[in-house]
């Protein structure tokens, strides 16, 4: 699929959502909409590292964290497993948890 890139801010209506052409051609190339709507969320497993965190004496603060995304709503998990913290991200809502579930504090 070839994409127009001076098309991609011309939107168009589809399912009551509007969907540039860019987002169509993402979508599209992951399994379409259908596909989409069966998919509850998405988990990656990451290091953030450098010498920016080096030189915080922080260089293994970020290795190995856990964040899982709800694709339909607004959460978010952010697991730090050196740290044993366990952040909750909603609307209204930041639960900072242990690893075992142990609430630390809610806002």
């Amino acid at each position: 699929m070839t994409l127009n890139f001076n098309d991609v801010n011309e939107p168009e209506i589809q399912g009551g959502y509007r969907m540039n052409n860019l987002l169509k051609s993402a979508v599209a190339g992951h399994g379409g909409q259908e596909r989409w709507k069966q998919l509850r969320s998405v988990r990656s497993i990451l290091s953030v590292t450098g010498s920016l965190w080096e030189s915080k004496e922080m260089a293994d603060s970020l290795v190995g964290i856990e964040i899982e995304v709800w694709i339909h709503e607004q959460k978010v998990i952010t697991n730090l497993p050196l740290r044993k913290k366990r952040f909750l991200f909603q609307p209204d809502l930041l639960v900072i948890e242990s690893e075992s579930g142990h609430k630390r504090t809610e806002y």
